[in-house]
């Protein structure tokens, strides 16, 4: 990544952490995009250069889990099975992070407190299942992929209000791997 890259990322990154604190201390509604620009240093036309919506704001990863996803699928080494790949994604990743750092807590509850966010999640749940689907269509037919992956993000889902995010997560997998045979 060239230098003019990094400088765009770490403004990304800023913006979203100055969102996402604003939301944690205020709450989501009570926040305007103009107070993040300002407090961000930035325009608000800005603002929207980096991200399409406020929803967007809270969720900077976005696109990039999607693609780690389905690289998970496409990528995984020879012998190693669809969900085994796909579990090893999500247990590495971020997905689960507050599984292991309660800092994470509020930014979670944050998302399911706030019908804006819960629906921005819903809907990119939804682009998840589709981009692991389209990458197992080499291994097996699309309703089984769509199928598959739509068990695999809502156990995810699952996981993320559990109390045991980590053992919930693995139990919901292997209940699928029981009866998933690639």
């Amino acid at each position: 990544m060239g230098i003019r890259e990094q400088k765009k990322e770490q403004t990304r990154r800023r913006i979203s952490d100055v969102a996402t604190r604003l939301f944690l201390e205020r709450g989501y509604d009570a926040v305007t995009t103009a107070e993040i620009a300002e407090a961000a240093e930035i325009s608000p036309a800005t603002l929207f250069n980096y991200f399409p919506a406020k929803e967007a704001l809270v969720f900077d990863e976005d696109r990039a889990l999607e693609d780690a996803l389905a690289s998970a699928v496409t990528m995984r080494p020879a012998g190693t099975g669809i969900l085994d790949a796909l579990r090893q994604a999500i247990l590495d990743g971020p997905y689960l992070r507050f599984a292991h750092d309660p800092a994470y807590r509020p930014f979670f509850e944050l998302i399911r407190s706030t019908p804006a966010l819960s629906n921005y999640a819903r809907a990119m749940a939804a682009r998840y299942e589709r981009a692991i689907a389209r990458a197992m269509l080499d291994t097996i037919g699309e309703a089984e992929a769509q199928a598959v992956a739509h068990y695999v993000v809502e156990a995810l889902f699952a996981a993320q209000r559990s109390a045991h995010p980590i053992e919930t997560f693995n139990a919901l997998i292997d209940l699928l791997k029981r009866g998933f045979a690639q």
